[in-house]
């Protein structure tokens, strides 16, 4: 059963699911698609060894965008006509472009069925141990002629002999394919394998995905005692964890870098606001240091004033008490008088100037200490920075971003190119004969 399935393709009927792990599916063999009450027929186009694996499956129908829940089924039917279509394009009855040759050697495939041999150099050398003479003779005759046949009753040593056969070549640095027509025969052989590496103190081998198990593993020892290591979807998982991991990293990095990169506008704007800020607080404190100046004008008036004005009311209340000398050459009572009255308004002015002053500094103060808290505001919000130190900040992103965006694609092209890789560089590969030609 297959769930949330999106269409990929709007011109073909191409669906995309998440396939869970202990589901399996050829690629390019046909199936029947059961959607509620109708039946549809189907392809299987690809299966990711991602995880989780995505399946793309063509179904010859529309319906839609999504895919609620669907049950495939493959059955043996599906799966011969698969291999009658791959047979066919082998031998050049078929053109499939979507699908290449597996190059079959149909000579060589005579000569397996006519026991045509030849002999063949080699330099594997083979261990003795748990052998006995006639297995040792085996391998070697089998190491010497390009086919071999190895026949026994039950229990005489065969899985062992070709086990040991197969350690031979890997310890060679040769490549082998293990192939039959059961499972069980398969993974008997990768066990023996897995098991003369672990003696051998080799598990890194097989923790670098140097053994495939293709499809299904059917022996439990097997399974359980290095599972993990041969199947393409957990070797995929391990191999593919630092790369995601560093992916992760850069994509987290990229996204950081990406939003600093579009708070650049508002930055520069506070950055404007700062500057425009910056000339209002330097244009009032020039206005402050004139007020002070006026002030200090218009204070000095008044005192000078003040001064006179008391000498003037101090000589006026001490007449009566001048003597006649005074009284002859000082001021007289009415000039005196006359002369407070001129310097009244005089002393009422410069007192009205003062005050003027002292309240267009405050103002000017006020406004100042306003403009230099907002100034504060916009330079805290701006980080600080320049025009320049700004430029410099978004140069350094663009050229990092220009730096990781390659390193990502890279990343990303191993890791879809991560399952082909382990196959492409691994030393033993083990499956069924039908798994192998599909």
């Amino acid at each position: 059963q297959l769930v949330n399935g999106e269409r990929q393709d709007k011109n073909v009927g191409i669906y995309t699911f998440v396939l869970g792990d202990g589901d399996k599916v050829f690629e390019g063999s046909r199936v029947r698609v059961h959607i509620k009450s109708a039946t549809f027929s189907g392809t299987i186009v690809k299966v990711t060894n991602l995880t989780p694996r995505i399946l793309y499956i063509e179904i010859d129908g529309r319906f839609g965008e999504t895919i609620e829940v669907c049950e495939i089924e493959q059955d043996n039917a599906a799966l011969y006509e698969a291999l009658a279509e791959r047979y066919a394009l082998e031998i050049g009855k078929k053109e499939e472009k979507s699908i290449k040759k597996v190059g079959s050697n149909f000579a060589y495939a005579d000569r397996v069925i006519k026991n045509s041999k030849n002999r063949i150099d080699h330099m594997v050398s083979v261990t003795k141990a748990d052998l006995n003479s006639d297995q040792y003779e085996f391998i070697e005759k089998a190491l010497g002629h390009d086919i071999s046949y190895l026949w026994g009753p039950p229990g005489t040593g065969k899985t062992k002999c070709l086990g040991a056969l197969i350690t031979s070549l890997y310890d060679a640095s040769e490549r082998s394919i293990i192939a039959s027509n059961t499972n069980q025969a398969v993974d008997q052989v990768l066990l023996k394998l897995c098991r003369d590496l672990k003696a051998s103190g080799r598990m890194d081998e097989l923790e670098k995905g140097r053994i495939i198990r293709e499809g299904a593993i059917h022996n439990a020892e097997l399974k359980n005692e290095f599972g993990k290591y041969l199947e393409i979807n957990s070797i995929t998982k391990m191999l593919a964890a630092p790369l995601n991991k560093e992916l992760d990293e850069m994509t987290t990095e990229v996204t950081n870098l990406t939003q600093k990169l579009q708070s650049i506008p508002k930055l520069r704007e506070k950055i404007e606001h700062v500057d425009y800020w910056q000339r209002q607080v330097k244009n009032l404190e020039r206005q402050k240091k004139t007020g002070l100046s006026q002030l200090s004008f218009t204070t000095s008036q008044l005192d000078a004033l003040t001064l006179e004005h008391r000498k003037l009311e101090e000589k006026l209340n001490s007449i009566s008490s001048r003597g006649i000398i005074k009284s002859i050459f000082g001021k007289s009572r009415k000039t005196l008088e006359y002369e407070l009255t001129i310097l009244a308004p005089q002393l009422s002015t410069a007192k009205k100037a003062m005050n003027r002053d002292k309240l267009l500094l405050d103002d000017l103060e006020k406004n100042l200490s306003s403009n230099k808290k907002t100034m504060g505001q916009f330079l805290e919000e701006s980080d600080g920075l320049s025009m320049v130190q700004l430029d410099i900040k978004k140069n350094k992103i663009e050229q990092r971003l220009k730096e990781i965006h390659p390193r990502i694609k890279d990343i990303r092209k191993k890791l879809n190119g991560l399952s082909d890789t382990i196959v492409r560089e691994a030393f033993v590969i083990g499956a069924t004969l039908t798994r192998m030609f599909l």
